[in-house]
């Protein structure tokens, strides 16, 4: 990169991705240079409030741009793949909200693609972060808690109504990270159960 500082590009800036632009804008590391939405409205407001920013609303011209390092994407999840796949394959590094992509083969993809482009790859798994997820890491290593035999989550999709999407793609990977995070060894056997209430067809209990 030859710059001190990375360039990194915003593309979806809707309730998360506003979090996203406020979080990077913090780190001196780093000099958000872009934001790419298809809401031309929400880009216009933004630019009266970020006149720093340049404004797109074409990834194609986006991934382009030599002056932008890393693209962090925070649109609905399915649009995940197709959008990290461009900027892996135009050598970009890539933080991603998860799910990573709503499917296996998509985020091997994914995964492979990196691994090719020599970038990096990065799904913003933030309980991982967390004081009591850390706390607890802290615990399962020391051997304060004993042998860990049997681990349950139970996940609620009652907040925004998604469609593109069910409760296991939206929130299951924060368990699996602190699962795998806490336990890195084989899981022996998983016991999954769903319902379905508000949409036929997308559970949103699990």
């Amino acid at each position: 990169m030859g710059r001190s500082r990375v360039n990194v590009a915003i593309v979806g800036v809707g309730y998360w991705g506003g979090n996203l632009l406020r979080t990077f804008g913090k780190l001196p590391e780093v000099r958000v240079t872009d934001v790419c939405d298809l809401d031309v409205k929400r880009l216009r407001a933004l630019g009266v409030e970020h006149p720093e920013l340049r404004l797109i609303d074409d990834l194609g011209e986006l991934v382009g741009r030599d002056d932008v390092d890393a693209l962090v994407i925070a649109t609905p999840p399915s649009r995940h793949h197709t959008m990290a796949l461009a900027a892996l394959h135009a050598g970009k590094h890539v933080w991603v909200e998860k799910p990573l992509a709503l499917s296996a083969a998509e985020g091997r993809a994914l995964v492979d693609a990196a691994a090719a482009a020599g970038r990096i790859l990065f799904v913003d798994e933030t309980f991982l972060y967390d004081p009591l997820v850390v706390e607890m890491k802290r615990l399962v290593d020391q051997g304060a808690l004993g042998e860990l035999y049997h681990l349950s989550f139970e996940r609620l999709g009652m907040g925004r109504i998604r469609r593109d999407s069910n409760v296991w793609w939206n929130s299951a990977p924060h368990d699996l990270s602190i699962l795998f995070h806490l336990v890195p060894r084989p899981v022996v056997s998983t016991r999954l159960h769903q319902h379905t209430y508000l949409q036929p067809g997308i559970a949103d209990m699990a």
